[in-house]
């Protein structure tokens, strides 16, 4: 792809940078790095691979359990467990 070329595609900005998003009939083709942007990561790079990978979730989820019993139904106690081993705030 020539610098033109380059300079064209649509700006867009992750947690990792911003970033210039190519597309080809609505599909997204490439992502490079913002020009000026003075130290850009290499992680936008991988950006493209995943959009339609096989683990994506494709379209809103919610647990079935949270549909069924609301936001507040006791824990199984493995999550419990793991929710207090003081890697992170307890859930309640």
């Amino acid at each position: 792809m020539n610098s033109a070329r380059l300079a064209k595609g649509t700006l867009t900005s992750t947690h990792w940078g911003t970033y210039r998003v190519h597309t080809d009939n609505g599909v997204v083709t490439a992502i490079n790095s913002f020009e000026k942007d003075p130290d850009p990561s290499p992680i936008g790079q991988g950006i493209v691979d995943v959009l339609d990978g096989p683990l994506r979730i494709k379209k809103p989820m919610v647990r079935k359990g949270w549909l069924e019993k609301g936001p507040t139904f006791p824990m199984p106690a493995t999550c419990r467990s793991a929710a207090h081993s003081g890697a992170g705030t307890p859930i309640r």
